[in-house]
């Protein structure tokens, strides 16, 4: 992917995974994400406080989406590997926002999935090339992508 293209895409990933739970609970379209995971009362579920953790994950993604998108890093090898399996899984975060407001179970399933199956796999390939990253990186790339990879590894088992 050029560099161009992935300064965009991922600025605009990211207004989508947090637009779209604003505009859904801001409409009161389908069921809430609350509402959707009650669902699943008899077995395994988050409690109400872990979804708390999404302000976080948001402004990480944000942090990501600026610094990935300035010139100075339009060359760097560990970002353009990991953009593509980044964009796979913040644009499931607001897919996935979609299909259970709709309660497309298996859809929302399926999202999940694959979001957690691309960023873990992106971020063990950027790993195994050495990820010799300033503090900087580590907290405006690495920490919020693992943030991210490690909730959607939980919330996948949760929803399945």
């Amino acid at each position: 992917m050029s560099p161009t293209l992935r300064r965009w895409l991922i600025p605009l990933a990211v207004a989508f995974a947090i637009a779209v739970p604003a505009l859904q609970a801001g409409l009161d379209l389908g069921l809430s994400a609350k509402e959707f995971a009650g669902d699943g009362d008899s077995t395994l579920r988050a409690a109400p406080y872990a979804f708390s953790i999404w302000s976080v994950i948001y402004a990480g993604l944000i942090a990501y989406a600026v610094w990935q998108a300035l010139p100075r890093n339009a060359g760097d090898e560990r970002l353009a590997r990991i953009a593509g399996p980044s964009i796979v899984a913040i644009l499931g975060c607001g897919l996935w926002i979609i299909a259970s407001s709709a309660d497309w179970k298996w859809a929302s399933i399926g999202i999940i999935v694959t979001s957690a199956a691309a960023l873990i796999t992106g971020l063990v390939q950027a790993a195994s090339r050495g990820l010799d990253a300033d503090l900087r990186e580590r907290v405006l790339v690495w920490w919020p992508l693992g943030l991210l990879a490690g909730w959607l590894t939980v919330a996948a088992a949760l929803n399945i």
